[in-house]
């Protein structure tokens, strides 16, 4: 747990150095909105890789699902760092999209068996501060380091330490509590399918991903940020370095208060709360630390809410088929989730359109469009996962 913990702290925080920045460099190589949101869109359809993800994780084991992609992300990166048409550097972050999507069942599976159930959503907790503190401090490092290296260089530092955290974590990783990765039992994927709980999951995890592709995932908070609040590269940096103040406190409360009142209503909750405090930040903050703060709150609230759903969700199968059904409502989510940027591109731009002519506020207001579209969707998500088992319940349909 503690060499999952180091390198997740050294790899997400180098990969956060530039990584924020990303919308603002595709335009700047020549993109307009639409080509930027098609990038982003494109990293969310590679989901799929997390049913290849999954199988790894359940036949060869945690350690090398998570340790052989984060050594392939430091030649993706070259391929970025030295891009001079926003194709080749979306071409580099699809790569990167794919190494994510890979590792994601074995890190979820991983941090599962890390703990008993009585203490899983510590375990979360933990990982999530970690990412939390790392998505802090590689913003505000990297609008130090900006102007001496650039983008370019930033992503020079990420892609060595992909190597060293890459061979750190297959040379030091252990197994959690489950290793007999031997044993796993043959399933198929349409097997799965046959169960009604699976496939509510599935649907509940597709919101969750829109959600986040208009978010935290998205261009759009980027963009918004740049376009309507006049903010540069360096002050949207310093802007999401002050989200992961909150966050990183919000994510180890958040494991704390899921292992308490269990991860469904939580999420929930927060999810709601984040949406609305976005949408707060987009349209009504006045300049100042008032726009710092309702950013910084929303954050937190995303934050506490994904360690709750993640807490949740690990529980839903046994640990022999944890990868293999984690990675298949990954894929699912991904691929729907990949709708929201191209939603929320089509909202933004036709919205500016129509309020070419109504002034300066209505601009702001077209551009926020997907954080209204956001705030549409978190209610019924917190609505479907009251609907679904609790802690006890998932427990018992897993066979645990």
């Amino acid at each position: 747990m503690l060499v999952l913990l180091a390198t997740t702290l050294a790899i997400v925080g180098a990969r956060f150095l530039w990584w924020q920045l990303v919308p603002l460099r595709l335009r700047a190589l020549g993109a307009d909105d639409g080509q930027v949101s098609l990038v982003f869109s494109v990293m969310l359809l590679l989901g799929p890789m997390q049913l290849v993800g999954g199988l790894v994780s359940d036949r060869m084991g945690r350690r090398y699902a998570i340790a052989v992609p984060t050594l392939a992300l430091a030649p993706f990166l070259v391929v970025g760092l030295l891009a001079r048409h926003w194709v080749w550097l979306g071409v580099a972050l699809w790569l990167i999209g794919i190494v994510g999507a890979v590792q994601q069942p074995g890190f979820q599976a991983l941090l599962a068996e890390s703990a008993d159930d009585s203490e899983r959503g510590s375990a979360f907790g933990a990982f999530y501060t970690i990412t939390a503190l790392a998505m802090m401090l590689g913003p505000a490092i990297g609008a130090v380091l900006l102007p001496a290296f650039g983008i370019a260089g930033l992503m020079g530092i990420t892609a060595g330490m992909a190597l060293i955290a890459g061979m750190a974590r297959l040379l030091l990783l252990r197994e959690g509590r489950y290793a007999a990765t031997g044993q796993a039992v043959a399933v198929e994927g349409r097997m799965l399918l046959r169960e009604p709980l699976l496939r509510r999951l599935i649907v509940i995890h597709c919101l969750y991903m829109l959600l986040l592709s208009l978010t935290l995932q998205g261009p759009f908070v980027a963009l918004h940020a740049a376009d309507s609040l006049g903010m540069g590269e360096q002050a949207v940096n310093v802007l999401f370095a002050l989200g992961g103040i909150g966050s990183t406190l919000a994510a180890l409360a958040g494991g704390r208060l899921a292992d308490r009142y269990g991860g469904r209503a939580l999420s929930g909750a927060l999810f709601s709360a984040h949406a609305l405090l976005l949408i707060a930040w987009a349209t009504f903050a006045p300049e100042g630390w008032w726009r710092y703060a309702l950013f910084t709150l929303s954050w937190i609230a995303l934050q506490a809410g994904m360690v709750g759903y993640a807490t949740w969700l690990s529980a839903f199968a046994p640990a022999a088929i944890r990868g293999r059904v984690l990675g298949m409502v990954g894929a699912v989510g991904s691929m729907v989730g990949a709708l929201g940027p191209q939603a929320g591109a089509w909202l933004r731009t036709s919205g500016q359109v129509l309020a070419t002519s109504q002034g300066p506020w209505a601009t702001q207001l077209a551009s926020a469009a997907p954080f209204a579209l956001t705030l549409a969707l978190a209610p019924i998500l917190a609505a479907l996962l009251l609907r679904m088992p609790g802690r006890q319940q998932l427990r018992d349909a897993a066979g645990q």
